[in-house]
């Protein structure tokens, strides 16, 4: 076997062990309950155009912990921006059981609604987007030093 062939042998091996010790780290991240550094290296990915090595990651993660509404959020964006709307808007619908208020959930299955010519559907996610940002940033009624409502300046 010649050095040319040994060196791409080696290089598989390499990239096979690599990606089984992503698996393990993205597993061990997880299960330590740190899903947030997940999702910010999976933005960061996405960011560099890594859209298979963001959802491999992602993909991994969810073998863990697969009702995590911050890793099916973000497995629905990496979904939506490869035009698979469907897909999204089924990932944004179960993370939304986890977390039935979140306005980035909301709002990212409202747009996959329209894109898949859901206009009803669209309305009632973007109403409950609307109610929610509406919800935290209004003033309480009871007590308005608990205001949420950004000061102007």
């Amino acid at each position: 076997m010649n050095s040319e062939n040994r060196l791409k042998k080696r290089n598989k091996v390499l990239k096979k062990v690599s990606i089984f010790l992503l698996v393990i780290f993205s597993a061990s991240v997880v299960l330590a309950g740190s899903t947030d550094k997940i999702v910010k290296k999976v933005e960061n990915m996405i960011k560099e155009g890594n859209l298979q090595g963001a959802e491999g990651l992602i993909d991994s993660c969810l073998e863990v912990t697969p009702d995590d509404f911050k890793l099916l959020r973000a497995k629905a964006k990496i979904l939506f921006l490869q035009e698979n709307y469907k897909s999204a808007l089924d990932y944004y619908e179960k993370a939304l059981i986890g977390k039935s208020k979140d306005p980035d959930a909301l709002y990212g299955a409202g747009i996959c609604a329209l894109k898949l010519d859901l206009a009803q559907k669209a309305l009632e996610y973007f109403e409950r987007g609307i109610k929610t940002c509406l919800l935290y940033t209004s003033p309480s009624p009871r007590d308005l030093s608990t205001s949420r409502m950004p000061s102007s300046a």
